[in-house]
């Protein structure tokens, strides 16, 4: 038992946790797919049937007992209809409900001055209303007044008829409804409105042999304009142009960021390298710039055979050592050296050789050996990081996955539920 905690103990957490998270989301698909689906279409050997109104539902039915082996089965059960009693007080609770909305934006359908709302079906009764109008040349079987009536009309207004025959699959009831259309009672800027188009059709009909139709100049003493109601699309294009812009800028600056993130990436991983050669070499003999342009060399030999890609950090010790051969100081290239590779490690590094030039090669390897311990460290972290990265990257596939093969099982169940 203690062997086997052990070893589970060496595994990786980010395993741990992830085998956690999809055994966790399996069960919660599960239990979602059960509550969904719940105890399946039979109960007891009965059936429910859909409430009226929903159609008749097909069922495949797996039998036992017709055969040795369970036997398929394919049936139509039909909707329930209402019986007598419970069919009239459906029907006067609907209609009740139904004289509530018919009114629409109207104060009450004693005084009817826009369109009706008449319902063609009820949802919760699973009841069809169907509409016919006493006068539909004033409001037709869809409950829309007819304008050009509407406008003959005294104040008095007129009463007409609305028969509403509600059925469902084997009753029906009918209803009468009275209704008295008024006026329309026109704002100040709805009566300019209809009087301008009025004037506009009427020279229309005077203009019918002319090429093109001229417009009203002016209305009730008002000078008037005309314009297109489609929009110029062109006012829109340096709009289009600064959004582009600024979408350019963002990319170029997450791009610039992603390079540096790798190129620091790059470099932290060559560290532990360099060092060690640095070693090697000082430790045959050679002097710090002699081990440096030897490397350098090396880069550069790996680079034409292509047998190398480029590296960030080899590449600003060939900086280094050209500038060196110019005849810069060997110190000051060292630390011009640190400042652009710009991390910690190689500042302190460059500090290391410009500080050995100084106090010589005494103390450089001891030194040097720790820092390559420190280097080789640092290296495995950051291995270690990329891969839980990796790790974490994958987990959206997984889910993805994850989740379409929970709603191939999820869906079939529910639609056999419903």
């Amino acid at each position: 038992m203690n062997n086997f905690k052990r070893k589970v103990e060496k595994l990786p957490v980010r395993f741990h946790r992830m085998q956690l998270v999809c055994i966790a989301c399996g069960f919660v698909f599960f239990a979602a797919g059960k509550a969904a689906s719940g105890d399946g279409v039979v109960e007891d050997g009965k059936i429910r049937r859909p409430d009226p109104g929903q159609g008749d539902a097909e069922y495949v039915l797996y039998v036992t007992g017709l055969s040795e082996e369970e036997t398929p089965v394919t049936f139509t059960v039909g909707e329930r209809e209402y019986d007598g009693g419970e069919a009239e007080a459906v029907f006067q609770k609907a209609w009740e409900e139904t004289l509530l909305s018919v009114p629409g934006e109207n104060t009450s359908l004693s005084e009817v001055r826009s369109d009706l709302t008449l319902p063609g079906w009820l949802d919760g009764y699973g009841l069809r209303i169907r509409w016919f109008s006493e006068d539909p040349e004033l409001v037709d079987n869809y409950g829309k007044v007819q304008e050009e009536s509407q406008e003959a009309l005294t104040e008095a207004g007129k009463t007409i008829w609305l028969r509403a025959v509600v059925s469902s699959t084997t009753q029906e009831r009918e209803y009468q409804l009275p209704v008295t259309v008024k006026p329309k009672i026109w704002t100040e800027e709805e009566r300019r409105e209809r009087d301008l188009s009025q004037a506009i059709a009427a020279a229309d009909e005077s203009q019918r042999t002319k090429e093109w139709l001229t417009l009203p100049e002016e209305f009730e003493g008002m000078p008037l304009e005309y314009k297109d109601e489609t929009e110029d699309p062109s006012v829109f294009f340096p709009v289009m142009g600064f959004a582009m812009a600024a979408v350019y800028g963002l990319k170029d600056r997450q791009e610039a960021q992603k390079e540096k993130k790798r190129r620091d990436r790059q470099l932290l991983l060559d560290y532990s390298e360099i060092l060690s050669r640095i070693m090697v070499f000082t430790g045959a003999g050679m002097t710090v710039r002699g081990a440096w342009e030897k490397i350098v060399e090396d880069y550069e030999k790996r680079r034409e055979e292509k047998r190398s890609g480029r590296r960030y950090a080899y590449e600003e010790m060939a900086k280094t050592s050209y500038q060196m051969a110019a005849g810069k100081a060997e110190g000051e290239a060292y630390e011009e050296f640190g400042r652009r590779c710009g991390l910690q490690p190689y500042m302190k590094f460059a500090g290391l050789l410009i500080q050995n030039r100084k106090e010589g090669m005494k103390n450089l390897n001891q030194v040097m050996q720790q820092e390559m311990k420190s280097a080789f460290e640092e290296r495995k972290n950051l291995a270690r990081r990329q891969g839980e990265e990796a790790g974490t990257k994958l987990l959206a596939p997984l889910f993805a996955m994850l989740g379409v093969v929970m709603v191939m099982v999820m869906v079939p169940a529910m639609l056999a539920f419903a």
